[in-house]
């Protein structure tokens, strides 16, 4: 409850009626908490080992409130600290807990006319993501969160608290990454090879390789990382020709969730999406990056699948 203790002022902690650790998740633990009038709300708490120390939770807060201004169903923040020196001694995000069922307890009972609603919503709520215009690609923050090097201000005059800044996905932290001095935006196509290209100089080993498909192919000898630090070095010769001024193309930095995937969809009794959680590690990618069929909403062609049941 110290969470709460810290973040709620006295007379409305007095209200708590009860509080209980909900999940232990990939990335946090999870508390839930209920007050008098049936208001329930959740701190989520990083686990240490959670990366990016300081980003995912500014960038999830500033994202929430971004989404939120714009229109789109988002759970509301009520408090939040991306450093452990506070009463708590952890980073934390304290938000409302939306009223609604996860579309994945729900999906294999419904009709096919109720899952074509929820999908025509699905496209929607992905319409107006995609619609968001953003100057360049990485993660959203408030501006006092970052240091002016690291930020590039919105374009948006309704937006001017927000800016972009180094990308929080978990992906361009994890191992060696996250202390390597590195290029995390607002350049991504560059920024990327660049990221890896120095990643395999410093730490790379011959291993077999990922897919075991191919292992074979290698007569099950590990594999140098030579022909892939040579991979990386030609596809940074071809950078510039990624890069477009036409902002129609698929260049152009948009927003997409970060795990959509149907339990982090929420949907009322009617059926109607009441909003998307799980933001953390939300990223702004160039369109023609994250462009493409979410995995769980993939349609693989079988005869079920073919026939819509």
């Amino acid at each position: 409850m110290g969470i709460f203790s810290a973040t709620l002022p006295e007379d409305g902690l007095s209200e708590l009626r009860s509080f209980t650790n909900l999940s232990e998740g990939g990335y946090n633990r999870v508390f839930e908490a209920t007050f008098s009038d049936e208001k329930c709300v959740l701190a989520r708490l990083p686990y240490p080992s959670t990366a990016p120390e300081h980003y995912a939770v500014a960038s999830e807060a500033a994202t929430l409130d971004y989404l939120r201004l714009h229109g789109l169903h988002a759970p509301e923040v009520y408090a939040w600290c991306s450093t452990k020196a506070n009463p708590v001694g952890a980073e934390y995000i304290v938000i409302e807990r939306l009223d609604g069922t996860p579309l994945g307890n729900r999906w294999l009972s419904l009709t096919p006319k109720d899952q074509y609603k929820i999908m025509t919503q699905i496209v929607d709520v992905e319409t107006r993501l995609m619609s968001l215009k953003f100057p360049a690609s990485g993660s959203l923050y408030y501006l006092k969160d970052l240091p002016s090097e690291k930020r590039t201000r919105l374009d948006d005059p309704n937006s001017m608290e927000f800016c972009i800044g180094p990308i929080a996905h978990y992906s361009w932290w994890h191992d060696e990454r996250g202390i390597m001095d590195i290029d995390r935006g607002p350049y991504i196509f560059r920024a990327a090879g660049e990221r890896e290209l120095t990643w395999a100089k410093a730490y790379a080993k011959p291993r077999l390789p990922y897919e075991r498909l191919y292992r074979e192919i290698y007569r099950f000898k590990c594999v140098s990382p030579d022909s892939h630090i040579a991979d990386l070095v030609n596809y940074l010769k071809v950078v510039p020709s990624l890069d477009h001024t036409n902002k129609l193309s698929l260049d152009r930095p948009v927003m997409r969730h970060p795990d959509l995937q149907p339990n982090n969809i929420l949907v009322s009794d009617k059926n109607d999406i009441i909003g998307l959680v799980d933001w953390q590690h939300c990223s702004i990618l160039p369109l023609g990056i994250v462009a493409g069929i979410p995995a769980h909403f993939q349609n693989y062609g079988d005869p079920e699948s073919e026939m819509l049941k």
